[in-house]
């Protein structure tokens, strides 16, 4: 066995096997640090004093490394504390559920149609009978009114037309007073009234020539109006109207007769109107 000494340090152990003729086989144990092994070569040629100089040599070059060092730089890594238990990770919290997404504003309703049926309006515009060849002017007063909500109404009106030219030296003029009943219906722009009016029709003819003559003679009325709102209350009218009477006229000058009424007349109508209520 051989060993070394250092003040400082434990001895060096080693425990030399021969190995054969060309080498040796070292454990090496310095400071109770695990053995090395260290294998030693030599050629054939070598003399038993050389091999013991080399192995001296590497024996005190082995001692001086292990001494040199920080005595604690080759310690093995003291067993690191058992490792604790990787804890198991905190559950994951549940993602939170977006909030609902807020449904896409409505557009604002429509406003409500007018609940109100009252209604006055005022007229002017055109009306000819095919038959007595003239074109008349002249217009009308309406009013209308009903329950509130009910879809049907009641109308009274009274209208009134003079003929812009003669025809056959006549000149015509007649006035309507008329009761009826109506409904409407509501559209994007206001209301569409159809309404259905009897009254008596007072038809007169003048002559350039000689007296004039009237005649009175029941009609009836179908008439078709939009209604376009401006406002909450006012409004313009637009119409269209067809009358009917139940006897034709005649119209004769010195026994002969001149003109005859067809029966059917038409009219166009523009105004404006009032709505009550609302």
């Amino acid at each position: 066995m051989l060993g070394t000494r250092s003040e400082r340090v434990d001895p060096l152990v080693a425990r030399i096997d021969e190995l054969g003729p060309e080498g040796m086989r070292l454990f090496l144990e310095f400071q109770g640090r695990p053995a090395r092994t260290e294998d030693l070569g030599f050629a054939p040629e070598d003399s038993t004093a050389d091999r013991a100089k080399a192995l001296g040599l590497f024996l005190g070059v082995m001692a001086l490394r292990w001494v040199q060092k920080d005595e604690h730089a080759d310690l093995p890594a003291s067993a690191p504390p058992p490792a604790k238990p990787a804890s198991a990770p905190p559950p994951a919290k549940p993602a939170s559920a977006p909030p609902p997404a807020k449904p896409a504003s409505a557009p604002p309703p429509p406003p409500p149609p007018h609940e109100s049926t009252w209604l006055l309006s005022v007229q002017a515009g055109l009306s000819s009978d095919p038959g007595l060849a003239t074109i008349d002017a002249g217009g009308g007063l309406r009013l209308r009114a009903g329950p509130f909500r009910f879809p049907l109404f009641f109308r009274a009106g009274f209208e009134g037309y003079h003929s812009l030219a003669s025809s056959n030296g006549l000149t015509w003029s007649r006035v309507e007073p008329a009761l009826g009943l109506g409904t409407r219906l509501h559209v994007p722009f206001g209301e569409l009234e159809f309404g259905l009016d009897a009254g008596l029709q007072w038809l007169s003819a003048s002559h350039t020539g000689g007296p004039g003559s009237a005649r009175v003679t029941p009609f009836l009325r179908a008439s078709t109006t939009a209604l376009l709102d401006l406002s909450q209350h006012w409004g313009l009218s637009l119409g269209m109207q067809l009358a009917t009477v139940f006897s034709p006229t005649d119209a004769y000058i010195d026994d002969a007769l001149v003109a005859r009424s067809s029966g059917f007349s038409w009219g166009a109508l523009v105004g404006t109107y009032y709505r009550f209520g609302d």
